[in-house]
């Protein structure tokens, strides 16, 4: 273990995800406590699930924004920019408070990794950086979204207000577990004793192991059902909880159960005595972003990019792309990462007739070879129409055509794709 030289963005890329310790909150324990319980000093909306997630502190951050208060936000990873996850009112962390933080820092994570003989992790980094800023900056509550699982997951140190979990799906499985039942216990691990629980639409199987898990801690289970949801330019049409026609400025069903999410936490947070109007609420989701999930990034021509990189993330984007686009024809610019099942996603991803190019995505270490893609596609989809490219000239491909291009698979070549589309108009 080498004594940080660097205390900057260039140490912070060095660092590995994971440490391959054993499931653990040795470090975030240790840290808490060496830097005066930080963790404790705000109040947090914990947000864990396969899918979702992240689009429910997008939702919850802007409503509480919009309601008057100062709001952290924490998410991962980051599409362009690793300040991007963490945030205050929207507001970016800058790079000069970056290293400020770190070189703060120091001494307890060189401290951590004397007593305990290991490295400490870029999660484990990012999380307690993140905590300690909130706290400084005297946020009056968090979205903090769970990097990995939930037991287990560094954010699990903090005691929240409100607990989600959006969904339960298969991803991750080497970590989490190979059923259903297994991920849910893991993803369970954040329900805090006599604490409030939300979820949305469960597995049976999976709300079984929530449920108990619930009842073993003294935990309130609120499991969020949305009385409608309808497609509508831009977005989606919702009613929940006694109010009608909430309009979600993100497209696709799955957003209108994620914002029925947001509106019972704001309900949850209501009943503690915060001051949350129905028209902060409806302003919020009116407002809110989320980028890189079913996001037009190009108009003219329409290029839509959507980060499904699961089984469930690919059934909703393919029920969004028969929903918003039913009638155009398709390109699909399709880039994996080698740690998932290619064949699995490929099992919903691919259709007879439509056109795929596979590519490399932008790291030839991470990504599935295009060729492996493109004959792994020819076994399971004999009807489909392959080719491969470089990433960059798939994307040439998209700007030049004349069918409507889809780019999914990937979280990380987001930047790239903006940047190939940067002269266009962008974002919706």
């Amino acid at each position: 273990m080498e004594k940080r030289m660097k205390k900057d963005l260039s140490w912070l890329g060095s660092l590995s995800l994971s440490t391959g310790k054993k499931p653990s909150l040795d470090a975030m324990r240790f840290l808490m406590e060496k830097l005066g319980h930080p963790e404790r000093k705000t109040h947090f909306v914990h947000v864990a699930g396969t899918n979702g997630k992240g689009g429910v502190v997008e939702m919850v951050a802007k409503v509480l924004e919009m309601a008057g208060y100062k709001v952290g936000k924490f998410m991962s990873p980051h599409l362009v920019r690793f300040n991007e996850r963490i945030q205050i009112n929207g507001q970016e962390i800058t790079n000069a408070r970056i290293e400020e933080m770190l070189e703060f820092l120091e001494p307890a994570f060189n401290e951590f990794e004397e007593k305990y003989g290991r490295d400490i992790s870029l999660f484990e980094v990012e999380t307690t950086m993140a905590l300690v800023f909130f706290a400084e900056e005297v946020c009056d509550i968090v979205a903090l979204e769970v990097g990995l699982g939930g037991e287990w997951d560094c954010t699990n140190i903090v005691n929240a207000d409100v607990s989600v979990i959006t969904s339960i799906g298969y991803d991750h499985m080497n970590v989490l577990g190979n059923s259903l039942e297994e991920i849910a216990a893991q993803k369970a691990g954040i329900v805090k004793k006599d604490g409030v629980v939300v979820t949305g639409i469960l597995p049976e199987g999976a709300e079984k192991i929530v449920r108990a898990k619930c009842e073993k801690m003294g935990a309130e289970l609120r499991i969020v059902v949305p009385e409608k949801v309808e497609i509508v330019k831009g977005g989606v049409s919702l009613k929940y909880s006694g109010m009608d026609d909430i309009v979600v400025a993100l497209r696709g069903k799955k957003q209108g159960e994620n914002a029925a999410i947001c509106i019972e936490c704001m309900r949850i947070l209501q009943e503690k005595g915060w001051r949350i109007s129905e028209e902060a609420m409806r302003e919020g989701l009116r407002e809110v972003m989320h980028h890189g999930r079913f996001e037009t990034i190009s108009r003219r021509p329409e290029i839509v990019f959507d980060g499904a990189h699961n089984l469930p993330a690919v059934e909703n984007f393919w029920t969004n792309v028969e929903a918003y686009y039913p009638e155009s024809k398709k390109v699909f610019v399709v880039s994996l990462l080698k740690r998932k099942d290619c064949r699995v996603i490929f099992g919903k991803l691919l259709r007879s007739g439509e056109e795929y190019i596979f590519t490399t995505g932008n790291d030839e270490e991470l990504y599935f070879d295009a060729e492996e893609l493109k004959r792994v596609a020819e076994e399971i989809e004999p009807k489909g129409v392959y080719r491969t490219a470089e990433f960059g000239e798939a994307m040439e491909e998209l700007k030049s055509g004349g069918k409507m291009g889809f780019v999914v698979g990937s979280f990380y070549v987001y930047g790239n794709a903006i940047k190939a589309v940067g002269n266009g108009e962008t974002g919706e």
